[in-house]
């Protein structure tokens, strides 16, 4: 599967592209409520958006520093994290099917997933957990989840 990377100061995360693009995308849905700060309408506008319509399979690299460069921001990201991983745990189902995949990364024609494709929302969790990980500067790059591909065994496309 390919793989994309996501920075912050030092740290980097090797991560599955399609459980990036999901997780940003759930991240998007979860701010849609709140009344959000310029610095992170801009980030969703030149980040977010761009990311989930280009779709870099394999070559994504975000970097964080540009737009985490306070304690405040990083709580009000953080804070977001935790709406987007307490709305994903509170889903009716595990699997993210197929349609829902089409839907939120606006899939078309051939790429479009087929009904055998899904994702565990257990990997997009993960890839939510590790987020918030590289954004706490307590936690040193040595953690075992850091600068690892996640585990592909889900049945995604």
């Amino acid at each position: 599967m390919a793989t994309s990377i996501i920075g912050f100061k030092e740290k980097r995360i090797d991560i599955d592209d399609n459980f990036l693009l999901l997780g940003l995308s759930y991240i998007k849905q979860s701010s849609e409520s709140k009344n959000n700060p310029d610095w992170f309408k801009d980030y969703v506008n030149n980040i977010i958006d761009v990311m989930l319509d280009v779709k870099p399979v394999g070559w994504g690299y975000m970097e964080l520093d540009d737009y985490i460069i306070d304690d405040e921001r990083k709580v009000f990201f953080n804070d977001l994290i935790d709406k987007t991983i307490d709305g994903l745990k509170n889903r009716d189902s595990n699997i993210i099917d197929f349609k829902e995949v089409n839907y939120l990364l606006d899939l078309k024609g051939l790429e479009l997933w087929k009904e055998k494709h899904f994702v565990d929302v257990e990997y997009v969790l993960r890839f939510l957990d590790d987020l918030k990980i590289l954004l706490d500067d307590n936690t040193p790059l040595s953690h075992e989840r850091l600068m690892k591909t996640h585990s592909n065994k889900n049945n995604s496309n």
